[in-house]
């Protein structure tokens, strides 16, 4: 009697062995990449559609909250600002401590921008004053 031969038939429960599926290395950054550029171009596109006007910068000097605190009129920030619609308010705070302007809080070091979109006379807050007070005038 002849030994017998494997079978070619599969077992059952056996492992199969893995399909080596091979994808080119550099396909998952390339697409990251790709998706880094659209979503960057996509802000940078949208950021310049909404900015026509002129950009006002005001800065809050270090030691403003100090004067404040012992009753001195810091007057580095203007108590009246005036732009128009489609500029953009931008406040930088120098202090050590955190300043409030129209509601928005900017810490030290922090950078706030506000689009003017809207024309009207505003009179809102600002904790950068003595009295608590800001006008801003919005033309069209």
């Amino acid at each position: 009697m002849r030994p017998q031969e494997p079978s070619s038939r599969k077992l059952e429960g056996a492992a199969r062995p893995r399909r080596s599926r091979s994808r080119p290395f550099w396909l998952l950054p390339a697409v990251i990449a790709a998706l880094a550029i659209a979503v960057g171009g996509l802000a940078l596109l949208s950021r310049d559609a909404d900015h026509t006007g002129r950009v006002i910068r005001i800065d809050i000097p270090a030691g403003t909250q100090v004067k404040i605190d012992r009753g001195i009129d810091p007057k580095a920030f203007p108590d009246r600002i005036v732009g128009r619609v489609g500029d953009t308010l931008v406040i930088r705070n120098h202090d050590s401590t955190e300043h409030t302007i129209s509601g928005f809080p900017v810490q030290p070091d922090q950078r706030l921008e506000i689009p003017l979109r809207r024309a009207g006379t505003y009179e809102t807050t600002c904790s950068a004053h003595q009295n608590d007070r800001l006008k801003m005038i919005v033309r069209e």
